[in-house]
């Protein structure tokens, strides 16, 4: 695997921007239904086996803006989870995970017989989305991630465009953080 035009291969085009801002919440606000169904069901089956007092456990940079009252690390976990945390998980993830995954699957003999093109790129988005919920130790957040990451490969694999993925992961990421400011977490 080799990314002949460094960058312009991951699909980062200043003239797409505002392309894939809209994108990106076209395809996160036709997720969100689906996401908040997870984290419904996930706490219902949580309350069922832990009982009535259960609650979903809180990402670690949740937790820091809950328990701590410092202006400045505040300000450095909401730009660190709004913008960074989606960078760099998106560049390992669908730009090179999701990438590396679809050059292998293409050599395999059975993807290179597969006669609907439409389905060889989702075996590369099930197994980055595997990864990429297995990474995030909460067990209890793994339903609800399993289906975002499956949007972020998606989205990237439709655009050819790394910033879409990265925008919905930052408008995510910024909506739990949102909810954890204002008390609804």
């Amino acid at each position: 695997m080799h990314f002949e035009r460094g960058l312009k291969g991951f699909g980062l085009d200043i003239r797409t921007v505002f392309r894939d801002i809209e994108g990106s919440l076209v395809n996160l606000l036709a997720v969100w239904p689906i996401l908040i169904a997870a984290i419904i069901v996930t706490t219902y089956i949580g309350t069922l086996i832990a009982g009535p007092d259960f609650e979903m456990p809180k990402h670690e940079e949740l937790k820091l803006l809950i328990d701590h009252r410092n202006f400045y690390l505040r300000l450095v976990v909401v730009f660190v989870t709004a913008f960074i945390i989606p960078i760099l998980e998106e560049f390992l993830f669908r730009g090179f995970f999701q990438t590396m995954f679809r050059s292998f699957l293409a050599e395999l003999k059975f993807f290179q017989n597969l006669q609907n093109m439409s389905l060889k790129p989702w075996a590369s988005i099930l197994l980055t989305s595997v990864l990429f919920t297995v990474v995030h130790f909460n067990l209890t957040h793994w339903p609800a991630l399993f289906i975002l990451s499956m949007c972020l490969g998606y989205s990237y694999e439709k655009s050819g465009s790394l910033l879409r993925p990265i925008f919905i992961h930052a408008l995510f990421n910024c909506a739990s953080l949102a909810a954890t400011l204002s008390g609804l977490n």
